[in-house]
């Protein structure tokens, strides 16, 4: 595995496109969200850990650009004065210690976030009658329970331990059921991993102004299918007083909610709360058609391919110059190689540099960085 600019620019492109595809499920295509969304989740999930990994892996394949990647490629890799770095080393630099620093803080805020929830865990449940009803009803595993005397919406925490969390409020027993039903399912259906890889990918590509945005629509996306699942086969006097309770958590937290790091029954404010609301009591209407759905797999899975396969590389057998068009040839030219890296020289000028040597470049003299040159 190596790092150069392609792995970045298919990282950055491949969340741009991710955010367009779940902002028109969410509010073009709608059919799909009342449908078992679990696959496709599982598929964007396996997609969110590619965009951890801005790095060329053996069998990924180069797509060469002579118009946009070469000039990008020779301007990031030139050396700067005398200087044996150039500005993506620099980059690279800058973009890893953002990455060390928004992942420290996340650990962090996992750490405070756990001990507070253990100052807060019930020690007997069977104080608790209603409570123990609604999560027998909901064949809930294994789980502890933190009831907080404060303002936070209800959620689930943890991934191999879980641990729903309750506002100190006073829930009838309908609404502890809704809402253990709730989390529950988000606990089954592994959204609370899917919720890390959001996270972890903000961290990673915190440079990238399209990530918080496809984390708000990615998460409303799974709320909305999770309430679909929970709903199934629900009467619509059930689908009333489900709305009925996220309509007022939302009020009751207002815009001083606590923020947490788990998958919380009301994640959002009022806009996205209506948009929510809208799929609950619409009673799945608008399935999508058999031929749709597909569609919508194959593309996914069309994203998952190429996010994996395909990188963007500067390439080209013609480099420019400030005096003209320089002809590449075993003659004028050679290779450096810089550990996983090749730079290309032509008339002992640096042009650019590439993370895969080019069948076409094959036969110009390679020469190991540090050995004597041409």
């Amino acid at each position: 595995m190596s790092v150069s600019v392609g792995p970045f620019i298919t990282c950055f492109l491949t969340v741009i496109v991710l955010t367009v595809y779940t902002y028109v499920i969410i509010y073009v295509k709608k059919g799909l969200l009342y449908q078992n969304m679990k696959f496709a989740f599982m598929v964007i999930s396996l997609i969110l850990v590619r965009m951890l990994l801005p790095v060329n892996f053996p069998f990924m394949v180069s797509i060469y650009s002579e118009n946009i990647m070469a000039p990008l490629a020779k301007f990031l890799f030139s050396y700067i004065g005398d200087f044996h770095f150039g500005w993506a080393e620099i980059f690279i630099v800058i973009w890893a210690i953002g990455v060390v620093y928004n992942v420290l803080r996340l650990i962090r805020e996992q750490i405070a976030y756990r001990r507070t929830l253990n100052a807060f865990l019930v020690k007997d449940l069977k104080a608790y009658p209603k409570l123990v009803k609604a999560l027998q009803e909901c064949d809930a595993p294994d789980l502890q329970v933190s009831i907080v005397p404060d303002n936070i919406s209800p959620a689930i925490y943890g991934r191999r331990h879980p641990v729903l969390i309750l506002p100190d409020w006073d829930f009838t027993e309908k609404e502890l059921y809704f809402i253990c039903s709730h989390e529950i399912s988000h606990y089954k259906n592994h959204d609370t991993w899917l919720s890390l890889f959001l996270r972890l990918v903000c961290c990673a590509q915190w440079f990238n102004p399209v990530t918080k945005l496809l984390q708000k629509e990615l998460t409303l996306a799974y709320e909305v299918a999770n309430d679909q699942k929970v709903l199934n086969k629900s009467s619509e006097t059930e689908r009333m007083e489900y709305a009925e309770l996220i309509s007022k958590t939302v009020s009751k937290l207002g815009d001083k909610r606590k923020g947490g790091c788990g998958v919380a029954f009301t994640e959002f404010c009022q806009p996205e709360a209506k948009t929510r609301l809208g799929y609950i009591l619409t009673k799945g209407e608008e399935r999508m058609k058999k031929r749709n759905t597909w569609v919508h797999y194959v593309f996914i899975l069309l994203l998952l391919m190429v996010s994996f396969f395909v990188v963007p590389e500067g390439y080209s057998t013609d480099a420019l110059n400030d005096e003209g068009v320089v002809t590449i040839s075993d003659d004028n030219s050679y290779i450096v190689k810089s550990g996983s890296e090749y730079k290309l020289y032509v008339d002992d000028e640096y042009i650019y540099s590439f993370s895969t040597l080019h069948d076409e470049l094959k036969d110009l003299p390679v020469i190991e960085e540090g050995a004597d040159e041409k």
